[in-house]
């Protein structure tokens, strides 16, 4: 693993694990195993880093590969579930990038899961139902961080509301 992937790597695990707000880059670089110094030369700021992070994270974890609508669900809803505090994450950085003018990051994500899911949809307006669709997990995933819901058992519900059996 590259130096750059490792403090990404170091970075996720510790904004997940904890309020995002609360995490430092000492902590980060601690966690990489790597000086603080090592850390800006990579990533020139904070936000820098929680930016490429949520990139890196999509690039990575999101958006798993399926062959149809139940997959897609029933593989994020699963991921949902054993990285709760991904979405949590996810959520900082993007209220962070809106107050500073910016909707670049989220704007990117939002048609990245269109691109994936369009192909995938079978129904009239596939734009907004897929839309739909990243807004349920999403939101299951958010409750499920803090209301300790067994998001996996909604898979049927959520195919069901869009039409896709």
């Amino acid at each position: 693993m590259e130096m750059r992937e490792r403090i990404l790597e170091a970075a996720l695990r510790l904004y997940t694990s904890k309020p995002p707000q609360n995490v430092t880059t000492k902590e980060i670089a601690k966690a990489a195993g790597v000086s603080i110094g090592l850390v800006f030369h990579y990533f020139k700021s904070k936000d820098e880093l929680e930016r490429e992070g949520v990139s890196y994270f999509i690039e990575k974890h999101a958006f798993l590969e399926a062959k149809n609508v139940r997959e897609f669900v029933e593989k994020n809803l699963k991921f949902a579930k054993e990285n709760p505090g991904i979405f949590r994450f996810l959520q900082y950085v993007f209220e962070k990038e809106k107050y500073a003018g910016s909707k670049d990051l989220a704007l990117k994500v939002y048609e990245d899961g269109l691109k994936r899911l369009k192909n995938m949809l079978q129904v009239e307006n596939p734009e907004k139902i897929a839309t739909l669709l990243m807004a349920m997990i999403d939101g299951l995933a958010m409750y499920s961080f803090f209301l300790d819901l067994d998001v996996e058992e909604f898979t049927d519900t959520i195919v069901g509301l869009i039409g896709c059996l």
